[in-house]
């Protein structure tokens, strides 16, 4: 029956516009440079204030009998993205949620190095399990159970049916330490690898998807680039990505390594990421702030991503860039809230966010 196969296919594809819709609608919620503004002239208290009056009162009325000040703020911000991803996540269906789940794996990518760090550094469990943000396939509470474990070894065991365990196995059991900044990158790697090959491609916002990951890895790629060779080192292959995206390959990064500034400037120019990272490089060039050139390049991610989501709205692109800018705003919140507690300048807390 052609009514029953189409009903069928659609269920299978996933429910793209109620997902959209949603995610649609939490944007306007999202914190406005205004509001950072008056935010920087603010103690964390009153930060705490302003987000318990917004989309972060639940957070915040939960962990305020725990938390005081700017460990309030971060605590509050890091729990609302969980919630605010894993919501999203939870009311897709189809095709639609398992390319949410396999875009959110970053974050397991990214507890997993804080539990390798925290075990190799004997941080406690509360400390670590503060740090962590379950919006991956790791739940909460497989997460507090591994901070919970006596040593890398036995956090590694207990990864050993996921995707990660055979590099955490071969790189670090008995806490090889040297072996960890090789590791995270080949972690990182493996993530953007597993995420690329899993989308087929084969309608125009699938390859729209694809794209987009792509010029993130080169983005990626460039601001190590960009590192290394502030730090004078001379190889960058081993630190990259996606040597494979067709936008900085290890080639190309060799040659930014060595290239006076205006050779390098010419070359991301004329790279695939010309558009979005040219103009940075200019200016890093002229005023060697590396800093400013990282949050740029972040800057011009989120501008490709909202672009992307405009050109695609009924596919995954309008997730994606909901997912980056709430990512943004809590990193903002956190650096406004660590710069008031500690005294940093108005003007330097500005800075250091992405607007």
């Amino acid at each position: 029956m052609p009514g029953l196969r189409a009903f069928r296919w659609k269920l299978l594809r996933g429910n793209y516009p109620y997902v959209t819709a949603r995610v649609k609608a939490k944007k306007p919620k999202l914190l406005r440079r205004d509001d950072y503004n008056k935010l920087i002239s603010s103690s964390p208290a009153e930060m705490a204030r302003f987000l318990q009056e917004g989309t972060y009162k639940r957070e915040v009325d939960e962990l305020s009998a725990k938390y005081r000040g700017a460990r309030l703020v971060e605590m509050s911000t890091r729990l609302s993205l969980s919630r605010s991803y894993t919501d999203v996540a939870s009311y897709a269906t189809g095709e639609l949620q398992r390319l949410i789940l396999l875009y959110l794996q970053r974050y397991d990518v990214y507890n997993i190095k804080t539990l390798v760090r925290g075990k190799l550094a004997g941080v406690g469990d509360e400390e670590i399990e503060q740090q962590l943000i379950p919006a991956g396939a790791l739940r909460a509470d497989q997460l507090s159970q591994l901070a919970k474990l006596g040593n890398l070894d036995e956090v590694i065991e207990r990864l050993g049916k996921t995707l990660y365990a055979p590099l955490l196995r071969e790189g670090l059991e008995g806490g090889k330490r040297e072996n960890l900044a090789r590791v995270e990158n080949e972690l990182d790697k493996l993530y953007y690898r597993t995420l690329l090959n899993a989308v087929d491609g084969v309608t125009e916002p699938k390859r729209a998807f694809l794209n987009f990951v792509r010029l993130e890895t080169a983005l990626l790629d460039l601001k190590t680039v960009l590192r290394l060779r502030a730090g004078g080192v001379e190889d960058a292959a081993p630190y990259l990505v996606n040597p494979e995206s067709g936008l900085l390959d290890a080639a190309l990064a060799a040659r930014l390594l060595r290239a006076s500034p205006e050779e390098m400037a010419s070359e991301v120019e004329a790279s695939g990421i010309g558009k979005e990272a040219g103009p940075v490089v200019r200016q890093y060039l002229a005023d060697q702030d590396l800093n400013r050139a990282v949050i740029a390049l972040d800057q011009a991610l989120l501008r490709s991503a909202a672009g992307f989501s405009r050109r695609y709205p009924l596919s995954l692109l309008p997730v994606v860039d909901f997912v980056l800018r709430k990512r943004i705003e809590v990193d903002n919140l956190r650096i406004i809230a660590a710069g008031r507690e500690h005294g940093l300048p108005e003007d330097t807390i500005r800075g250091l966010l992405s607007q």
